[in-house]
């Protein structure tokens, strides 16, 4: 017994078709574009960096190191040509040139009062001199004699600020006054403040200046014989030393 064939089912909307190849195209086709888009990027990364600069991080560029190669910059300092001031000349007025704290100091003070005095030269041979300085503070303290051996002594301290000097002054003037073997009277020639002092006897006799100017606390003193030493001119030269100290380290005051 046979049956009779079925006719075969057609769907409404016909055969399937097979997959397009078209969109795998198109997929193929963007990942090329995108590979390729990358390889040129890192290119212009390389070359860039190779051309003396390096991106940054907001997209700018940073200046290349400078190298071997590069023009030096010009430090040369003004010369004498050169319109600006040179300070290391001196003042125009013809003020003294202001000393600073160094042994080298010593031999600038003008000893020709003392030499007149002693009847006798300086033996720069027997110079003894001590300095230190930090700051605005500083010691410069100067031994002279002569070739008779006779001696004289310049100290020149500057101490930071003009109370402490009062302070210093006035603790000496208080101390010497109150020794028995000591002379002491105001002297007032020179500087802010001072005090003279007069020790030993007629046979063999220290006088000293001692004064004050701002910050700066000056002391002079020399030996003399009384018999053989005019005291007035040796209190002529303590006066004047000490108006060239004050002088001499004004920038202090």
């Amino acid at each position: 017994m046979s049956y009779p064939s079925q006719p075969s089912y057609t769907p409404p909307y016909g055969q399937p078709q097979p997959p397009s190849r078209s969109g795998n195209l198109w997929l193929g086709g963007a990942a090329i574009i995108i590979v390729l888009i990358v390889i040129m990027t890192v290119t212009l990364l390389i070359i860039q960096r190779s051309s003396g600069g390096s991106t940054t991080g907001d997209g700018g560029t940073e200046e290349p190191a400078d190298t071997a190669e590069s023009p030096a910059e010009d430090t040369t300092s003004p010369t004498e040509d050169d319109d600006g001031d040179d300070d290391d000349e001196g003042d125009d007025d013809g003020g003294p040139e202001q000393a600073g704290f160094y042994e080298d100091t010593c031999s600038d003070f003008d000893l020709s009062l003392l030499e007149e005095l002693y009847d006798a030269q300086i033996d720069p041979g027997e110079t003894h001199t001590s300095a230190s300085s930090s700051g605005d503070t500083g010691t410069l303290i100067c031994n002279f004699y002569t070739e008779n051996f006779d001696s004289a002594s310049v100290s020149v301290s500057a101490v930071g600020g003009a109370d402490y000097a009062v302070d210093w002054l006035e603790g000496d003037r208080e101390y010497w006054g109150a020794e028995d073997d000591y002379e002491i009277t105001d002297f007032t020639e020179v500087g802010d403040d001072g005090y003279h002092t007069v020790f030993g006897d007629e046979g063999y006799q220290k006088r000293a200046v001692t004064v004050i100017a701002g910050a700066l606390y000056v002391d002079t003193s020399l030996w003399i014989y009384p018999d053989e030493h005019d005291p007035s001119d040796a209190d002529e030269y303590l006066r004047d030393v000490c108006e060239q100290a004050l002088a001499m380290f004004a920038d202090y005051m």
